[in-house]
């Protein structure tokens, strides 16, 4: 999604990768059920198996690779979902760390709908909670809007940098950006439209999604194209430069007051019309 060049959908290669323990019980249901929500997440996407390795014995494992699936119908062939000539190049098309603006916001785009939850998450093997619930991973549809609105703005050089949330959640995403300048954020807004008053599962769940951080003066725009495509996103804060950590509120103090006031700042400045 960061590379420079030219991206569809349909050029994601995706691999699975499963080890389970046979002989326990309710262990080889556990595996199916599990692979046969991944085949149905992907087949959503357009996308199909190109190839498998099967482990044998006690800890059996299976890794599968997922490609374009060559007997799709044509719309995922004429160039909507999969590019024509596929340019990719080894440089991001932005970076990874923030830039020490502060003015620039920065944005959380979560890819999916579910609740967020820590099974199967970094915090939780840490933590040896083992047999926890995970985030059901169930809206392909919806991942598709969100990744074509998101790549489209790198294409056309809008975030000033961008970070995918993956393993360890929102909080370490957050903090691999964190690396030139500090930040601060607050996930009073996120929390409350999720329904979810746990800090630690907001912060550490792997839903999958995007960091952006975006130009004050692009904030309208951006605005636009995620309420047009039904996208959801959430500003979280700004920059600290001078700091080198990722400060953390809850409140609704310092979010949407904060953002009301930048509004108002900037009605101010531009004056009337």
């Amino acid at each position: 999604l960061w590379r420079s060049g030219s991206l569809r959908l349909g050029d994601l290669s995706i691999s699975l990768h499963w080890q389970w323990n046979q002989d326990a019980v309710g262990r080889a249901a556990a595996f199916f059920a599990s692979a046969q929500a991944a085949g149905e997440y992907i087949d959503s996407l357009g996308l199909g198996i190109t190839g498998y390795t099967v482990t044998e014995g006690p800890q059996c494992g299976l890794e599968i690779e997922v490609g374009i699936d060559p007997g799709a119908d044509d719309e995922f062939a004429d160039g909507t979902f999969r590019s024509a000539s596929p340019v990719l190049q080894d440089d991001r098309a932005c970076p990874a760390d923030l830039v020490p603006d502060p003015d620039s916001w920065i944005v959380y785009v979560p890819l999916e709908t579910c609740d967020y939850r820590l099974g199967g998450s970094l915090l939780s093997e840490a933590l040896g909670m083992g047999g926890t619930v995970a985030p059901d991973l169930a809206d392909p549809d919806y991942f598709i809007d969100g990744f074509e609105v998101v790549r489209e703005m790198v294409e056309d050089g809008i975030p000033l940098s961008g970070m995918t949330v993956r393993r360890g959640g929102l909080l370490t995403a957050l903090d691999r950006m964190s690396a030139l300048t500090g930040a601060r954020v607050n996930v009073f807004a996120l929390m409350k439209s999720l329904g979810e008053d746990d800090l630690v599962r907001t912060l550490f769940a792997e839903v999958p999604g995007v960091i952006l951080q975006i130009r004050d003066q692009d904030f309208d725009y951006i605005d636009a194209e995620f309420t047009l495509q039904d996208v959801a996103f959430f500003p979280l804060g700004h920059p600290e430069p001078g700091r080198s950590a990722v400060r953390v509120d809850a409140t609704d103090q310092g979010s949407i007051r904060a953002i009301l006031e930048s509004l108002i700042l900037r009605e101010s400045s531009e004056g009337e019309d």
